[in-house]
């Protein structure tokens, strides 16, 4: 198989991106200001067909504050270009399953009930990418966090120096080129708390919340740098889909934007992107579980013995493209400043903003291939009416809720075993004084189906690396009481049921 370079990867997901609608691209605003957004995309390639497929895609650059992570499942709280794109990948992998299990092949996945994955506790089949299928993510710019601070230092002007203090000669980002470099750079972080957004540039290795801008609200929500290296070690496919698929890596990820910077910048653009996308990770899961084996030294069956991390550890390919996204920050900018005359003081270029929108594409989906986000919903703001979740119509078919449904209605999933109460779930029952009813599985919670006895090695690996010292062990946890709910939106959590007591 001939291997996609990374502009025909480039082009595959722009190409795609030419084909939606207009509403669903950034505008010129009502008083002039032109609009620009991040794209991203994922690119499959198999043996069979070497024609690249992008299967979906997002564009958006938005994060709901923490006070409105809904209770039902119902919204979408992350919708950077990213996110956006990973989740519309877990929904083409469910139609996919879907479709074959209607009696269509696929080209890419393997539907095998012998192909059995033996984790700690269970033996489960598992459904998998077909041998030598490439998964290939293209993002047109730097992701938000980490991987970007380098880029964004260079790039701020004296008044964002001052706004976000940041020193100008930043330390280690000296552009040591190549995987070597960026060794060296994660070797020398340490566990850190949580940093918001662009604030404090000399933090190498900090994860880092959304959004970047200082005069956004907070969020819970983690940058995209950091989700993005926590799936070199987990996989893309999300927790709901470890029940049921093998870890899904991506082999090569392609990053725009940096087409105009000199060879010696883009060295070292390049080297910070080695060390936060997946460096940070390897060094965390070593430290993690050599601290582990000193905890037990006396026992040959301590907790990492069980998940062989060298076979879950995954080093994507990171290359720039050449290929230009037409509404990239750079290209929008340009395009401000040729409209304006040589008089700027008589006509000044028109501002450039964000778009307010986001939207997401997967591919083959039905009614449309692609669907309008804005404020966590399909097609824009609604109020919610009563206590329940948003109706269908309103719904995102990317949010928790809708994955979930399309879940359970695979007839793979009913021989999944143990779809049950997780460990912390019965402990917080316990505690509260609650009868244990973690064999009633006519309509499990989300929570619930997220802890199965299947995707026991998942979380396991999740667990490893959001302890100490990893690097990640900061990560901010979102609670449980917003996963409580079960496939009609119901909330069923700790202050939402009636409690019965222990007698």
């Amino acid at each position: 198989m001939t291997r996609a370079t990374p502009d025909d990867i480039a082009r595959s997901v722009n190409d795609v991106y030419k084909s939606f609608p207009a509403r669903l691209r950034p505008d010129i605003r009502p008083n002039g200001a032109l609009e620009w957004t991040i794209l991203a995309g994922f690119v499959l390639q198999s043996v069979e067909d070497e024609h690249l497929n992008c299967v979906s895609a997002g564009v958006g650059m938005k994060c709901l504050p923490a006070s409105r992570i809904p209770l039902h499942g119902d919204m979408l709280h992350d919708t950077h270009a990213e996110i956006l794109a990973k989740r519309g990948l877990a929904k083409w992998i469910l139609n996919e399953l879907s479709s074959i299990e209607a009696g269509n092949s696929s080209a890419y996945l393997d539907y095998s009930e012998h192909n059995e994955q033996k984790t700690h506790t269970t033996r489960t089949p598992k459904h998998s990418f077909k041998a030598g299928v490439q998964v290939y993510l293209y993002i047109s710019a730097l992701p938000c966090g980490d991987a970007s601070m380098a880029h964004t230092a260079d790039s701020q002007d004296a008044q964002e120096a001052a706004y976000y203090s940041a020193i100008p000669a930043l330390r280690g980002f000296d552009g040591v080129a190549g995987a070597a470099g960026a060794a060296s750079a994660a070797s020398e972080a340490t566990a850190t708390s949580v940093t918001r957004g662009r604030m404090d540039y000399t933090k190498r290795g900090s994860i880092r919340t959304k959004p970047g801008r200082a005069d956004a609200g907070s969020t819970n929500s983690l940058s995209c740098s950091d989700k993005l290296a926590t799936y070199t070690l987990l996989g893309v496919q999300g927790g709901l889909l470890a029940n049921i698929m093998q870890p899904v890596y991506i082999h090569n990820i392609v990053i725009g934007g940096v087409s105009s910077v000199d060879g010696e910048g883009r060295q070292k653009y390049l080297s910070e992107c080695h060390r936060s996308l997946y460096l940070r990770v390897e060094e965390s899961v070593r430290e993690s579980a050599k601290e582990s084996a000193q905890a037990s030294p006396s026992r040959l069956d301590t907790p990492t013995d069980h998940l062989h991390l060298h076979l879950h550890l995954h080093r994507p390919v990171i290359a720039f493209t050449e290929v230009r996204f037409c509404h990239a920050k750079e290209e929008v900018e340009a395009r401000a400043r040729a409209s304006s005359s040589q008089d700027a003081n008589e006509h000044p270029h028109p501002p450039v903003l964000p778009a307010m929108h986001c939207a997401n594409y997967v591919a083959g989906d039905s009614p449309l291939q692609t669907e309008l986000v804005i404020g966590g919903l399909k097609n824009g703001n609604f109020r919610r009416r009563g206590g329940g979740p948003y109706w269908w119509k309103y719904r995102s078919r990317l949010c928790r809720l809708d994955l979930m449904r399309h879940y359970l209605s695979l007839e793979c999933v009913k021989g999944v075993k143990s779809v049950k109460k997780g460990e912390r779930e019965r402990e917080s029952d316990v505690k509260s004084g609650k009868e244990d009813d973690a064999d009633d599985n006519t309509n499990p919670t989300y929570f619930q189906l997220k802890h199965s006895e299947a995707s026991n090695t998942y979380r396991r690996l999740k667990h490893l690396l959001r302890t100490p010292p990893s690097l990640f062990s900061e990560w901010i946890v979102t609670h449980p009481k917003h996963a409580h709910f079960d496939s009609e939106g119901r909330i069923n959590s700790d202050g939402n049921r009636q409690q019965r007591k222990v007698k």
